[in-house]
């Protein structure tokens, strides 16, 4: 599903939210069989940095198809959300972190860059989100 850029949201603490409001999806209604159905889907998604920063740098020899070509700087995260599923008469909905109780095991927010944008993206910090550094 795409998701327009106005629906991710990062405020100045580094917090980034997604809301989506009833965006058009396709039910399939056997894994990996025949069948489909139109819904509707709803989702709100917040992930809130809580350790430091991590700089990961590739190798200077990494070619851009080498997987270690990565640059990124990452922090750990906690994740909270809640989605709401309607196809016909029928709503699914379900939360996770937060007050739900339901836990998420691990969660990073971050930036990164891969492939030939990795030298740039040391050359030239600008590149990389202001909030996100």
């Amino acid at each position: 599903m795409k998701i327009d850029d106005e629906d991710l949201l990062v405020d100045k603490n580094g917090v980034a939210t997604i809301h989506v409001q009833d965006a058009p999806v396709i039910d399939q209604l056997t894994f990996l069989g025949p069948g489909t159905e139109p819904a509707t889907a709803s989702f709100d998604i917040r992930w809130t940095p809580t350790g430091a920063e991590r700089d990961l740098t590739p190798p200077a020899n990494a070619a851009p198809t080498d997987p270690q070509n990565l640059t990124a700087d990452f922090r750990l995260a906690q994740v909270e959300g809640s989605f709401t599923v309607k196809k016909g008469s029928v709503t699914y909905t379900g939360a996770w972190g937060g007050s739900t109780g339901a836990g998420i095991d691990f969660a990073e927010i971050g930036t990164e860059q891969n492939g030939i944008f990795t030298h740039a993206h040391h050359q030239h910090r600008i590149a990389l989100c202001p909030l996100c550094r």
